[in-house]
């Protein structure tokens, strides 16, 4: 019985060791290179609404835009949304990136109006 029990211990705790390894060798963005792509993301979301085309042309024109987003900041598409489901799940750092965002579009718009 009590191998039995020893076994059935070490597997539930190898199992779990692995799931906590997996969860953490994600491949994950850095703060920085999630602020520089949600940036020119809102960018992009924002010309393209300026344009006032149907909503399904747009749709197809923004995701044209966020695949050349990604091939600029040589991210694949799945790795930002792992890395943005990831900082989902971690409010804080997420209101971090968010606020960077805020500040980066802050500042072109203050360079732009200038």
């Amino acid at each position: 019985m009590y191998k039995i029990i020893s076994i059935l211990l070490f597997l539930t705790l190898s199992c779990q060791q692995k799931n906590e390894v997996s969860e953490t060798s994600q491949e994950l963005l850095s703060h920085d290179k999630m602020v520089h792509i949600i940036k020119d993301i809102r960018l992009a979301d924002s010309n393209a609404k300026l344009l006032k085309i149907n909503r399904d042309s747009m749709n197809l024109m923004l995701e044209q835009h966020y695949d050349t987003i990604f091939q600029l900041h040589s991210v694949e598409k799945k790795v930002f949304i792992d890395s943005y489901t990831y900082y989902m799940e971690k409010p804080e750092q997420l209101n971090l990136i968010f606020e960077k965002v805020i500040e980066e579009l802050l500042k072109l718009d203050i360079q732009y109006n200038n």
